[in-house]
This record gives structure tokens, C-alpha cells and sequence, in this order.
């Protein structure tokens, strides 16, 4: 297993150089798709499976470190730059994605799936991997930290995402507020005559 994750870390290394070069979707697909492998055999595997009588006396809590910053500077800096990749990947296989506040709730939810996993791997086959606040933090800044990277470096590959036109009142459909001519003022009664023929615009008759 060492092996795995030895190419998963040179996957992690070498693809955001790769990623900044070609541009083509089939390829930010494939990266992508390499990423998630990476993050996977890094994050999750190796799965070990302990018998549940092996376990007497330990709890689902005892994984749980939910106090914030309490953790190695080289354990935190490795999670932000392991997301930094995501930061990069996510806005070029879907542009929509490229805004700062979305790129954030990618990477946290990115790494709250990854938590919960290593609980549930614990409760239920006793895989032991620590829910760890501070991975919710680091992951999060490091997919931010990436946008913005990239964001500088190259940022013809990430144009902000164009905003939908808003036309009149009568064109929010179509958002063209030229598709419909203008009336004249002075063929204005005579408009309205036409769009309505049963009823009359002009003055009303002089009673005699």
C-alpha cells in the first residue's frame, strides 16, 4: 500500500503544471478524475478491518478532534497544499464553479465528505482515522488559496461567470429590450385601436 500512496502523492505534485497547459475538457476531466484517485488512496486507503471484540472499550468519539488549531504546522500546511489542486480543477471542468464563495463551499464540502468517511470507516469496520476539525479548515483554505493562485497566474482560464441580462418588464423571458419596435407617439392611439378593434380611441361623439 506504501506503493499507492507514493503515486498518489506524484499524481498530487505533478498534475497542477499539467492542468495549467492543456485546456481541452476531456482532459480537465481526466485530471480531475486522477485527482479524486489521488485524494482517495491519500485520504482514505489503506482500510484496515478490526473485529469488533478487538475494540472493547474504545468509542466511535475517542477519533474526534474538534478543538480548532490544535494540530502539527507540517500536518496543516500538507492539507492546504493537498487541496490546492481542487482550487484549479473545479472552475476549468465547470466554469460556472469559478467564483471565491462557491470554490469555498466546494472545498469544504470536499472535505466534510472526506471526514465523515474516515468516522463512518471507524465505526463501522474500526479503520482508525481521525475526524479532525482542523482538515475542514486547511482542505477549505487550500482549495481558496489554489483559486487564487491560478486566478493570478492565468487568468484568461477563468473569466468570471457572465450574468444573465435583464431586460423591461414585458421581456424577462428573452431579456431583449430591442426585440419589440417602439411606437411613435403620434401612431400611439392608433396602435392601440389595432391591438384592440372592439372599442373605439378616438374623442367621444357630441351629444345632440
Amino acid at each position: 500500500m506504501e506503493f499507492g500512496r507514493g503515486w498518489a502523492l506524484l499524481v498530487l505534485v505533478a498534475y497542477p503544471f499539467a492542468v495549467l497547459g492543456l485546456r481541452r475538457h476531456p482532459v480537465r476531466l481526466g485530471l480531475l478524475f486522477l485527482y479524486a484517485t489521488a485524494v482517495t488512496a491519500v485520504t482514505v486507503f489503506p482500510i484496515h478491518v478490526v473485529p469488533a471484540w478487538w475494540r472493547t472499550g474504545e468509542h466511535w468519539w475517542d477519533v474526534l478532534r474538534l478543538i480548532p488549531f490544535v494540530v502539527p504546522p507540517v500536518g496543516f500546511a500538507l492539507n492546504i497544499v493537498m487541496f490546492m489542486p481542487l482550487g484549479v480543477l473545479v472552475p476549468l471542468v465547470w466554469p460556472r464553479a469559478a467564483t471565491l464563495g462557491r470554490i469555498l463551499w466546494v472545498g469544504l464540502a470536499t472535505s466534510a465528505v472526506i471526514e465523515f468517511t474516515q468516522l463512518g470507516l471507524w465505526i463501522a469496520v474500526g479503520n482508525r482515522r481521525f475526524f479532525d476539525v482542523n482538515d475542514l479548515y486547511s482542505n477549505t483554505v487550500g482549495a481558496v488559496f489554489g483559486f487564487l493562485l491560478a486566478c493570478t497566474l492565468l487568468p484568461s482560464a477563468f473569466p468570471p461567470p457572465a450574468r444573465r441580462p435583464r431586460g423591461l418588464r414585458g421581456d424577462l423571458v428573452t431579456g431583449d429590450q430591442e426585440s419589440r419596435p417602439a411606437v411613435p407617439p403620434e401612431e400611439f392611439p392608433s396602435a392601440v385601436q389595432r391591438a384592440s378593434p372592439g372599442r373605439s380611441t378616438g374623442p367621444p361623439p357630441d351629444p345632440q
